[in-house]
């Protein structure tokens, strides 16, 4: 994601350059400078926090464990519950098309 940031700011200090009023060149140069200098920080910072997180290898304080009756073949998800999460649904029938409204009665 942050490489796609930095292609955004690249891009985005272009088309400063190009417009041509008295502000844009030194708006161009800090889009510039903080996708070539800033980004950098951001991704250490947060690849630090993810490792941290990563290695504590435990629960989060305020999550419970499951108390509900699950089925041996199901799998229950919830923010508070630290069951896994079930696996995605997958549609079997089509979709249904949406209907047009009735056109609404005109007084005169």
């Amino acid at each position: 994601m942050l490489i796609a940031l930095g292609e955004v700011l690249t891009a985005t200090a272009a088309f400063y350059r190009g417009l041509g009023q008295a502000p844009d060149p030194h708006t161009a140069k800090r889009l510039q400078y903080l996708g070539e200098h800033r980004l950098g920080v951001i991704h250490s910072d947060l690849t630090h926090m993810r490792n941290d997180l990563a290695d504590r290898h435990q629960n989060h304080p305020q999550r419970r464990a499951c108390t509900a009756d699950v089925g041996p073949d199901e799998r229950e998800a919830s923010a508070i519950c630290a069951c896994p999460a079930p696996p995605p649904r997958l549609t079997t029938g089509p979709v249904a098309a949406p209907t047009a409204a009735a056109p609404a009665n005109r007084r005169r």
